[in-house]
């Protein structure tokens, strides 16, 4: 049975959510509408590590008032200033980004923020490079059941490597339905979904890492045989985690280092050095 679909950005009775950035009280979770897309854009950054401008791809989906609430969250954003031959400079970079959008109805609010931020430096002028090389890592075995039902799911994992670049811990840290809601069957989809990345997981290689560094991973499902997602705002249902105590004290001693769904690193120039929304 398909969920009934909403919007992040459908005006409200009371007020125009896309006006509330992270604004208003929590409210409980029966009253929420969760919400996910990508984004990928360009941004320059000047000899102070500050976001002088800022340029998305195609971002016709989003409304200008969120739009340019997003753009206004990623000038807020400060990096390591980029050298070059000792000398701080202006440098472009390309980013890739996920976002979220929470949207209650009864207490007439919204919140808009940036879960994740892949960066990489621009593409050579043959095009050469690119974030979606594939192969580096084995995808996980799609759990039956919910290919079936036309669940999927957007997974967050977290390794830890030894010496040798292989994993020494993994654990799922975010789990997100989409597509199908599958109600009363979540708690057993998301043990299937759960055991199945961690067994992919085990046997991903990572090499060029020191030991004891922390990857994270994104692991995206995407049902069978059902319509593919557009761009744009996608309804997601979250769960509920248990971080193991590893991995919360991995994040308050240094930042993990963020990879592509393909396993391939991102940019080595562009640091962030600031939240990536505001109170995160």
């Amino acid at each position: 049975m398909k969920s009934r679909q909403v919007h992040p950005e459908t005006p409200m009775r009371t007020i125009l959510l896309a006006c509330l950035l992270l604004a208003g009280p929590a409210a409980t979770a029966s009253e929420q509408s969760h919400f996910r897309a990508t984004v990928k854009g360009e941004l320059t950054i000047g000899t102070d590590g500050g976001v002088l401008e800022v340029r998305f791809d195609d971002a016709a989906w989003m409304k200008p008032p969120v739009r340019e609430g997003y753009e206004d969250q990623i000038r807020s954003w400060r990096f390591e200033p980029i050298l070059e031959d000792g000398k701080a400079v202006n440098a472009i970079g390309r980013m890739s980004l996920q976002l979220s959008a929470m949207r209650d109805d009864e207490a007439g609010r919204a919140e808009f923020r940036i879960d994740r931020a892949y960066f990489l430096d621009p593409e050579p002028a043959d095009g050469a490079a690119g974030e979606d090389r594939a192969g580096l890592l084995r995808p996980p075995v799609y759990p039956a059941d919910a290919a079936r039902a036309g669940v999927g799911a957007f997974v967050g994992m977290v390794v830890r490597l030894d010496a040798d670049g292989l994993p020494e811990q993994v654990a799922m840290e975010k789990l997100a339905f989409s597509g199908v809601e599958p109600r009363s069957h979540g708690r057993r989809l998301a043990t299937q979904f759960e055991k199945a990345t961690l067994a992919a997981a085990r046997s991903w290689r990572f090499p060029g890492y020191e030991a004891g560094q922390v990857l994270r991973v994104p692991v995206t499902y995407s049902p069978p045989r059902f319509p593919a997602q557009s761009a744009g705002w996608v309804q997601v249902f979250p769960t509920v985690r248990e971080v193991p105590a590893w991995v919360l004290a991995e994040h308050g001693a240094r930042q993990p280092v963020e990879l592509a769904a393909s396993g391939e690193r991102g940019s080595e120039r562009l640091r962030l050095l600031t939240p990536l929304s505001p109170g995160g």
